[in-house]
């Protein structure tokens, strides 16, 4: 690990270290490998608040939804992409630019979902 990424640990930089965790954990997704990609996201958030993290709530999203797309359940992959978005009539984002990053996984597991 960089020195950067211990100060962000010893500083309580959690958008630093538990978003480089959920970033490991989609990448794990990417690769076909859901167990551990479910593994590593819950282990990254347990313990924490994610309704004081807008930007971590939607990584944690992600990082399930890309492993549910990994395992073939589309229906729970759009169930969780879903979340980066609000449930009004005009969804918005949950968060400015995270949200965005769903959106092309959104839209196909929508598709396949049905």
């Amino acid at each position: 690990m960089s020195c950067s990424f211990w100060m962000a640990t010893e500083a309580g930089a959690d958008n630093v270290t538990v978003g480089a965790q959920l970033l490991q954990a989609t990448l794990r997704a990417a690769q076909g490998d859901h167990a551990a990609a479910h593994t590593r996201a819950s282990g990254a958030v347990r313990g924490l608040d994610l309704r004081k993290s807008r930007s971590l709530y939607v990584r944690y999203r992600q990082a399930r939804g890309t492993a549910f797309l990994a395992e073939g359940d589309h229906q729970s992959a759009y169930e969780q992409l879903r979340r980066a978005f609000t449930r009004d009539f005009h969804p918005e984002p949950v968060h400015y630019h995270v949200s965005l990053y769903c959106l092309s996984d959104l839209a196909a597991a929508a598709v396949r979902a049905g």
